[in-house]
């Protein structure tokens, strides 16, 4: 380590992480807490503790309380302890602020991810430090201002004084939207067996290319690449296999799929994670084969369907079961494919809901019921015209009308 020392780089290195922890880890109010959370865990069983081996019980707080001083004042010596050793000048402070987090971040040394709209931090003068905006997906990086004024999305400052600069951030209107999985087969039923498969959706306006993205599961091993020349149409599907020729064989008809990807999705519930050619996340599902995910998709033969690509499809409530062995490659359900024809003067609106549902054509004494894709009952009375369902959470619901003369279904989106 001696000699470490004597290079300039590492010395600076050593000393600015010494700094970033005792920003971070080693802050008075994260010690503290971790000195509390661990004291609680134990605390009840402290009184027996000393009354067995005649001990005094008031001295466990005390005990307590001087861990907490020592943590409020260690780093204070510590910070004296550098400067001593390293001769240098003074500490000075370094306020970082960012006034649109959502757009991206301030990375500290390579180390500390500063994702606050205000930071403040201690480090020593002689020791310069490096700062690095780093936008998130679409937007850009546009520049720095304050004490700094550069264009350059990585700068370093040696601080002779304390220190403020800003980083600004963008949209950026060249970055494409994000794909969005809009369909998952993970435990296919006893007829059609086209092995486990992912639906993928463009949402942009032009061609797609995903040569070399990256398929997940929840497992950070399990990894397909995606081939190249691999590319999804402007508003297109494509579906990645996990069996190429269990799939064809299943769905003739489907030609926009690659494959093989060669691992399992877990019919207890998985991960789906794709990721592009910067290993930037594009879009992640979470799903379970219990409630309140849709039970039917699995092993029925139906798949999880995504109801509008508008959704949240980190929601359960989002997804259905809409079609017997799925819609690889095209789009899922409609509207009108769950209204019961024999009524064709029956009509809802409108559709996704805001709080209130119409419904127009209905006879006397009809029933209406409104419940989850479970088939769990949520709303359920006579059927009027007008419906209050603004206590109706986001997703998607069937309704039920039921009269002398028919019974109609209907596929009900709330967003």
């Amino acid at each position: 380590l001696r000699r470490l020392m004597t290079n300039i780089s590492f010395r600076n290195r050593f000393i600015n992480r010494f700094a970033d922890e005792l920003n971070s880890r080693f802050l008075f109010d994260n010690v503290s807490t971790h000195i509390q959370d661990v004291s609680d865990v134990i605390s009840s069983e402290i009184p027996a503790h000393y009354n067995r081996w005649s001990g005094a019980v008031n001295s466990w707080s005390e005990n307590i309380n001087n861990l907490k001083v020592y943590a409020a004042n260690r780093p204070y010596h510590v910070k004296q302890h550098i400067r001593n050793k390293f001769q240098l000048a003074t500490i000075q402070k370094i306020i970082i602020e960012n006034d649109d987090i959502d757009g991206g971040f301030v990375q500290l040394n390579n180390h500390l991810k500063i994702e606050s709209t205000r930071w403040l931090g201690d480090y020593f003068e002689g020791v310069p430090i490096t700062l690095k905006a780093i936008p998130e997906y679409g937007f850009k990086f546009s520049h720095w201002s304050g004490a700094v004024s550069s264009t350059e999305s990585e700068i370093e400052i040696d601080l002779n004084s304390t220190t403020t600069v800003k980083a600004h951030f963008v949209e950026s209107t060249n970055t494409p939207k994000r794909v969005i999985i809009t369909e998952i087969n993970y435990n296919s039923g006893d007829i059609v067996k086209p092995g486990d498969w992912v639906e993928l959706y463009n949402p942009n306006s032009f061609m797609l290319d995903i040569s070399g993205w990256a398929l997940k599961d929840d497992d950070d091993t399990h990894i397909f690449n995606i081939p190249t020349g691999t590319t999804i149409a402007p508003e297109g599907f494509i579906v990645l296999a996990r069996n190429s020729l269990d799939f064809s064989a299943a769905f003739p008809d489907v030609t926009n799929f690659v494959g093989d990807f060669g691992f399992g999705l877990s019919s207890t519930g998985d991960a789906v994670r794709i990721y592009d050619l910067n290993s930037d996340l594009q879009d992640e599902v979470y799903y379970r084969s219990s409630s309140p995910w849709p039970e039917c998709a699995n092993g029925t033969g139906a798949t999880l369907e995504l109801l509008l690509v508008s959704l949240d499809n980190s929601l359960p409530e989002s997804w259905t079961c809409a079609n017997n062995a799925g819609s690889p490659g095209k789009p899922g359900i409609s509207l009108t494919s769950y209204e019961d024809l024999s009524n064709p003067a029956l009509s809802i609106y409108p559709n996704p809901l805001d709080d209130y549902l119409y419904i127009e054509g209905l006879t006397p004494k009809s029933i209406m019921g409104i419940y989850d894709l479970n088939g769990r009952v949520l709303m359920q009375g006579e059927a009027s015209g007008v419906i209050n369902v603004s206590s109706l959470k986001a997703g998607s619901y069937i309704l039920k009308i039921k009269s002398n003369y028919s019974e109609s279904s209907f596929m009900l989106i709330k967003q």
